[in-house]
Order: structure tokens, then sequence, then C-alpha cells
């Protein structure tokens, strides 16, 4: 993601990012800019086709918002909850907040956005409690702390906690749990409004 680590903020430029995102797997994502479901339907190829707008015979993405984190008892285990609900289509996600993606179809090919208006935005987005759903912006290894758990979204759509040091994609999020906080036996990704996409549990 080299392309996006060289954009000057307050400038209005093509936008190009690329990042293997397959289908109906979980990737995160924060980018530069705000986005709306107009903007991610004018995201093209290198050929120019519009991938992720289906009149233009591409496959919408389902988009995951972030709204706040709980933790309960569910047969006898703590279950540590982020919970997201699914982006409307009048909904707007600021520049830098990340957030999930789930697409319709394996996306391996860079993407662009011509003449779009670039800040990096709010670099984390900090909710209810002390869990955050953090922004990384330059691609950096994070070290294992005994402060707080990193989560990361896997490629196989788990939530997994780190138990070394791993080096975090560029523009992406992670979920940062302060030790003490919530202790917990397994991690949850809740959806809410729509019994048709499933939780995933993680044990870890």
């Amino acid at each position: 993601n080299e392309d996006l680590l060289v954009l000057t903020e307050g400038t209005t430029t093509e936008f190009a990012f690329k990042r293997t995102m397959h289908k109906d797997e979980y990737t995160s994502l924060c980018l530069p800019f705000a986005l709306n479901k107009e903007v991610l339907a004018q995201m093209t190829d290198a050929e120019g086709n519009h991938v992720f707008d289906a009149q233009s015979g591409g496959a919408v993405p389902t988009i995951y918002i972030y709204d706040q984190n709980s933790t309960v008892v569910v047969d006898g285990n703590v279950e540590l909850q982020m919970s997201f609900h699914i982006m409307k289509d009048d909904e707007e996600i600021k520049a830098g907040v990340p957030f999930l993606i789930k697409p319709a179809e394996d996306i391996t090919d860079k993407l662009y956005l011509e003449s779009t208006y670039i800040t990096k935005g709010e670099s984390t987005e900090s909710l209810e409690g002390e869990i955050e759903f953090a922004s990384m912006w330059q691609p950096e290894t994070v070290n294992v702390s005994e402060e707080y758990d990193i989560l990361l979204v896997t490629g196989a759509s788990q939530l997994t906690r780190m138990t070394e040091s791993t080096r975090i994609l560029g523009a992406s999020g992670y979920f940062k749990v302060p030790v003490g906080v919530a202790a917990y036996d397994y991690a949850v990704i809740n959806v809410t409004g729509s019994e048709a996409t499933p939780t995933w549990v993680e044990n870890i």
C-alpha cells in the first residue's frame, strides 16, 4: 500500500489501493476519505470496471460499522462482544475510521478512485468502555504487550488474539483490549439487525 502512504492530506487526487480480499470473508479496512455507498460504487479496477457497483456488473460487498462492545456470560463462558451493524444506504463512514468489509467476489487487483479528497481524519475510533477498534496507517510490527490484548480479523474470517509480534497491514483495523478491562473466554463479532449474517466465535 505504498501509494496510500505517500498521499498528501488536504488534496484532491486519484486514490490507488491494493488489498487481497476473499469472497464472504471479513477484512478490516480504514481509508483516507469518507466512504458511502455512492463512493463505493465509483471504485474501479485497472481496466475501469466498477467492481462494487451492481448496475455496472460488479458485486456489492457488505460493509459493517462498529457500534459498541460489551461482556456477557453465555453457557458459563464470558464473551467479549464487539457489535456491528450493516451500513445503510444513507450512512457514511468518516475518513480514518476502521470498518469491516465482506466482498461478494474475490478482490485481488488494485482499486482506483478518481478525484478523491484525502484526509486521514480520525486515526482511531474510541467507543463505549476502554476497548478500542483502532486504525493502523503504516504497515507496522505490533509487539505483544502485558498491558493489552491485540485481536486481529484474520483471513479465515475469525477474530484471533496475537500471541507473538505480528506485522499488521497498513490502512487496516484491529481491536485493542486493555488487560483487566475484560477477562474473557471468547471474542465474538455480533452483527445486529441481520439474522442472515452469522456471528463467528474464536476460542482464544
